[in-house]
């Protein structure tokens, strides 16, 4: 909370990594294929339009395929700082004995990329209109989807837009830059806080997949999730109960 107090006269974004030596950089300038940028949203296109992925709007389209884990030049960020230090405390421990690497959130202040009419639906029509998106230079822009995915929108995600994919954020040109290191013998206790205020795999990635995550992490820390519970007057909150062989009956007895 004094974090959030100290940026409450700006507008910042947050970015959790679980590792403390990533660099800010989108994927598509981290691997071989950056020279095939295109090609590989060309192919993701294809599989989209099975789900009924807006076509007409190429950064709509980078957007929902970077979320998802594609190489593009668009880096993941969110207005929730609670869920920027979800990722940021993800367990990367690679058995019981090692120790967990620290964790860092990044704060960034941004310009916010200029409306577009029409939007660019290729990369041809992108780098046509490169002035006119990055008209002061800027290595980066914020880009704020359309929230047609769940997933963007529980994550109150957007996206930093890389003029140069193979350059790392730094401080200047349009964009401020500063860091919230986690310790990693901190990291546990700060996902049991995270959990019990309801920042979970459940609320984060609203599909089932979210959810058996969420199911596993409570009992495998013996703990409740702050969505699946009965609240009694006077007594605590406690996991929803299997039905009783009298709760049963009378259930029966209901049915028939």
């Amino acid at each position: 909370m004094r974090i959030a107090r100290g940026i409450e006269d700006t507008t910042p974004l947050f970015r959790g990594e679980s590792r403390d030596t990533y660099e800010l950089k989108p994927k598509i300038g981290r691997v071989a294929y950056h020279a095939s940028e295109a090609q590989v949203l060309s192919d993701f296109t294809r599989y989209a339009a099975a789900f009924g992925i807006d076509q007409s709007s190429l950064l709509e389209r980078m957007a929902i395929a970077q979320h998802f884990g594609l190489a593009t030049r668009l880096l993941d960020w969110t207005r929730n700082l609670l869920a920027a230090a979800f990722f940021a405390t993800e367990e990367k421990r690679v058995g019981p004995e090692a120790v967990e690497p620290d964790g860092l959130i990044h704060v960034g202040l941004f310009d916010t990329m200029p409306r577009l009419s029409p939007q660019p639906a290729t990369f041809d029509e992108f780098h046509a209109k490169e002035t006119e998106i990055f008209v002061n230079r800027q290595e980066a822009l914020t880009f704020f989807p359309h929230h047609s995915v769940d997933r963007i929108q529980r994550q109150a995600g957007c996206f930093t837009l890389f003029r140069n994919p193979t350059k790392p954020l730094v401080d200047g040109n349009g964009v401020q830059l500063a860091r919230i290191r986690i310790p990693g013998d901190c990291k546990e206790q700060f996902r049991r806080d995270l959990f019990l205020c309801g920042t979970t795999q459940a609320v984060l990635f609203p599909d089932l997949q979210g959810c058996v995550a969420a199911i596993h992490y409570a009992f495998a820390n013996k703990m409740q999730d702050p969505l699946v519970q009965r609240v009694h007057c006077g007594q605590p909150p406690r996991i929803l109960p299997d039905l009783s062989a009298e709760d049963g009956a009378r259930a029966q007895g209901l049915q028939s």
